[in-house]
């Protein structure tokens, strides 16, 4: 529906009761509280909430804490509403001029829609790109995007083929490639000078295959166990007996997790083989911390021995956010 003017509609949430209102120009309706728009049958418990707003027009998000109008109140007593948490102060636009503009995604080209949607009432055309009428679709080059893999997150472009399966590069070296004799999928790091990056020492994480597909999967994916913590044994045992652990029951421990490492190094695993070393800690009648505290007390020790390699003892290891924010840019110019 056009608006012949500019209009402020008003958004009140009752988190606790599961509730929410609207008012028109500041204007609520007289017997708003017992009569919310959206009340318990709509909402149900658990179910999280975020602001959101579909149009074709110039709107704005204002989080307040100074609104055009007031929220609503009960005649006698001061409002219950605050702002939204963790939200931006002040009018943030969402100006959307045109449908289907891809501007207004930025690098994404999907749409969450939100509540009913009719083919015939509210969709104009679908428009596909010409390479999936050209071209089979096994035939077709796909990429990835990789998350939450460390050094091997990032976007992946098809090289190739492995196996009689595609393969994928990323611009940081990293590599997805199908292994035939394991019959698994596997994520590999850029190799060292001289090495050979298809071999069980670069393998990140890896995932089975599924019969009759010919792409890597989407989950499933494992670390090997080296990933997933790794301590020489020295260090892993002089932070246990900083934790007080008795001498006992730090040789208990260290004959299930200690093993030999990549490097025929004995190193204490975080877990391996199906033995972890948080559930051997939990088997302890009385232990003096938490497992991750155990953990980081030989991860401490290492840290120290190697401050005092380089020069620097007594210095400390720490994580700090980034200074400057980082911001989207956009410039757009118009020449006739």
């Amino acid at each position: 529906r056009k608006l012949s003017a500019a209009v402020t509609v008003g958004v009140a949430v009752d988190l606790d009761h599961r509730c929410v209102y609207f008012s028109t120009d500041g204007k609520w309706d007289e017997k708003w509280l017992e009569s919310p728009a959206f009340g318990k049958d709509r909402i149900p418990a658990g179910m999280e909430l975020y602001p959101a707003i579909s149009l074709k027009g110039r709107a704005s998000f204002d989080f307040g804490p100074y609104w055009k109008y007031k929220p609503p109140t009960r005649k006698g007593h001061k409002t219950t509403f605050n702002v939204w948490r963790n939200a931006p102060t002040g009018a943030h636009r969402v100006d959307v001029p045109q449908i289907g503009n891809s501007e207004m995604l930025s690098i994404y080209k999907e749409v969450q829609l939100h509540g009913e949607l009719s083919l015939k009432r509210n969709v104009q055309r679908l428009v596909a790109a010409r390479k999936y009428r050209d071209m089979n679709k096994m035939q077709r080059s796909f990429g990835l995007r990789v998350n939450k893999a460390g050094d091997c997150s990032g976007s992946y472009k098809r090289v190739g083929a492995r196996c009689d399966m595609p393969m994928y590069r990323c611009g940081n070296g990293s590599v997805i490639y199908f292994d035939g004799p394991s019959s698994q999928w596997r994520m590999a790091l850029k190799p060292v000078e001289g090495e050979d990056q298809f071999t069980d020492r670069a393998v990140y994480c890896s995932a089975p295959a599924t019969a009759h597909v010919n792409e890597p999967p989407r989950g499933g994916w494992k670390l090997p166990d080296e990933e997933r913590g790794l301590l020489p044994k020295a260090f892993f045992t002089k932070g246990l007996q900083a934790k007080g652990v008795s001498k006992e029951v730090v040789q208990s421990i260290v004959s299930k997790v200690v093993h030999q490492d990549a490097d025929g190094k004995m190193s204490a695993f975080r877990r391996k083989g199906g033995v972890s070393f948080d559930e051997e800690w939990a088997k302890l009648e009385d232990p003096p911390c938490e497992a991750q505290a155990a953990w980081q007390a030989g991860v401490e020790q290492l840290q120290e021995s190697l401050m005092q390699e380089f020069g620097v003892p007594g210095a400390h290891v720490v994580e700090s956010a980034h200074p400057y924010e980082a911001k989207g840019f956009r410039w757009t110019k118009e020449v006739s």
